[in-house]
């Protein structure tokens, strides 16, 4: 009998003491492997019981490279005419945009009423997936301000200025209309097609929302009494938008938390490893590498490098 009890007790001596020391010093544990990775050790045996340490760094499994966005500088049009021209060759681009450059600093600027109309169409047309905010302060490079989605933009713009949602619906409502001095051809419902999973329009409908919409937010020759404050004459002319200049200063009262700020100082000396944890280790979908003075370099999917890092985690697990 005491034989039997001693015999048990021998045998859960070393798992009972090991599990003591694991709920002991639970903390220092997670440090083991990489100081015994260091001095080159990779298993070790006590008994019956071995343990073999994989070194599992993501950063190895992800490349900056392969998640940089290509980043498209967009025209902050002011006047009408370079406006309508700007859109109609931003809607024959052929390929899809990833990310394009809005410049709130520069000379015009943006009008809220414009980029209300650009990130409806940008999004839809050209599947763009943000918008990188920039300002230029004495013609340097622009600095960078913050990212946002596009449909995050014109819903925070429509939200303030609820007539830009009505003159985008009497635009879409047109397009179920013949178009003014053209013999209507085939069946009324191909007026209205949708050619992509982003639901983008032909060239040629996309182009017929634009004055429409215009039509609805202007009017010639001075702004109506009310709220005057919301109306900007147009540069060159007499017709007045129903819209204001952006300022770098409004876009975190206009799009508060959905403005994603994240950055990363892209020293020159830094390894790619310690670039991609930097990357990782910030908040939201992207981030910018910039340089000391906050001014932009490029743009990072950092959801494309975290879906990298996990895959080859898989792989090496």
């Amino acid at each position: 009998m005491l034989s039997g009890i001693a015999a048990l007790c021998a045998a859960l001596a070393w798992p009972v003491t090991l599990v003591l020391v694991v709920l002991v010093f639970r903390r220092e544990i997670t440090e083991v492997p990489k100081a015994l990775a260091q001095l080159g050790i990779r298993k070790i045996s006590l008994g019956g019981f071995s343990m073999e340490f994989v070194e599992t760094d993501a950063t190895a499994g992800t490349s900056l490279d392969k998640a940089t966005f290509g980043v498209r500088e967009a025209p902050a049009a002011g006047n009408l005419m370079s406006y309508r021209h700007s859109i109609l060759e931003a809607m024959r681009v052929p390929t899809t945009i990833d990310a394009v450059v809005i410049n709130v600093g520069s000379n015009p600027g943006w009008l809220s009423s414009r980029l209300f109309f650009f990130a409806e169409l940008m999004e839809r047309m050209r599947g763009v997936r943000c918008f990188v905010f920039v300002e230029t302060i004495g013609g340097t490079r622009p600095r960078f301000l913050g990212t946002a989605a596009p449909r995050k933009v014109r819903y925070a713009l429509g939200s303030r200025s609820p007539w830009l949602e009505e003159a985008l619906a009497y635009a879409y409502a047109s397009l179920g209309e013949p178009e003014p001095g053209v013999t209507p051809t085939g069946s009324p419902e191909q007026a209205y097609q949708i050619y992509s999973l982003t639901g983008a329009l032909g060239p040629e409908q996309a182009a017929r929302l634009i004055e429409p919409y215009l039509t609805r937010i202007q009017a010639p020759p001075a702004p109506p009494p009310f709220n005057p404050a919301d109306w900007t004459q147009l540069q060159g002319s007499n017709t007045w938008e129903h819209g204001t200049f952006l300022q770098p200063a409004d876009l975190n009262t206009l799009l508060g938390d959905d403005l994603n700020q994240s950055a990363v100082i892209a020293g020159v000396a830094a390894s790619q490893e310690t670039k991609v944890r930097s990357v990782l280790g910030k908040k939201g979908e992207f981030v910018a590498f910039v340089d000391s003075d906050m001014r932009f370099e490029r743009l990072v999917d950092r959801r494309q490098l975290i879906e990298e890092a996990a895959h080859w985690l898989a792989q090496v697990a």
